[in-house]
C-alpha cells in the first residue's frame, strides 16, 4: 500500500466485504471439499506450484479476488490464466471434472462463472511452457502492459509503465 491510510481503508473494505459476503451465504452455504488445497503440475521436467482457494462438490472452483473488476465486464484469458490452471491440477491430480470455474470479487461483489474451453487450456499450458522456457533462459526483459503493470512493485517508479 502507498501509506498507512490506504493500508487501513483497505482493511476496512475488506471486513465490510467480508461481512457482507457472509449474509450472503449464511442461509445457503457452500459445500467446499477442499479449501487452500496446495498442488504441484509437471510440465515435462519442471514443476509449477499453486494454491486453490475453494472446490466446491460437484467440481465447482472458487478463486477469490480483492482487486479491482476486469475492464468491460467480460473476462480476458489473462483473468481467466489462474483458474484454468486450477482446472488443469484438479483434472490431473485430484481426479475432479471441473463443471464450472467462478472469479469471485469479494469486495466488487461479482461473480464472473464461466467453463474452460479446450481451446483456453491449451493457451495456458502453451504460455506455461513459455515462461518456463523464459525463466531458464534467464530472459526477463521488461513488457510493460495493462496486466504486467497492475501487479508490479515497481509500477510507480518505471519508466516504462503502462
Amino acid at each position: 500500500y502507498e501509506s498507512r491510510e490506504d493500508s487501513d481503508k483497505h482493511k476496512k473494505l475488506g471486513w465490510q466485504a467480508l461481512k457482507k459476503y457472509y449474509e450472503k451465504l449464511k442461509n445457503t452455504p457452500p459445500k467446499p471439499i477442499f479449501l487452500e488445497q496446495e498442488f504441484t503440475l509437471k510440465f515435462g521436467g519442471d514443476s509449477f506450484r499453486g494454491v486453490i482457494d475453494r472446490i466446491d462438490d460437484g467440481g465447482i472452483i472458487m478463486d477469490y479476488k480483492t482487486g479491482s473488476l476486469p475492464k468491460g465486464d467480460k473476462l480476458s484469458l489473462d483473468d481467466k490464466e489462474q483458474l484454468l490452471i486450477y482446472h488443469l491440477a484438479s483434472k490431473e491430480l485430484m481426479n475432479i471434472e471441473p463443471q464450472k470455474l467462478i472469479l469471485n470479487y469479494i469486495i466488487g461483489e461479482k461473480e464472473y462463472p464461466f467453463e474452460a474451453t479446450i481451446k483456453d487450456i491449451e493457451k495456458i499450458q502453451e504460455r506455461i511452457l513459455n515462461d518456463i522456457a523464459k525463466i531458464k533462459s534467464s530472459d526477463f526483459k521488461e513488457k510493460p502492459g495493462d496486466h504486467e503493470c497492475k501487479f508490479c512493485d515497481y509500477k510507480n517508479i518505471c519508466e516504462h509503465r503502462k
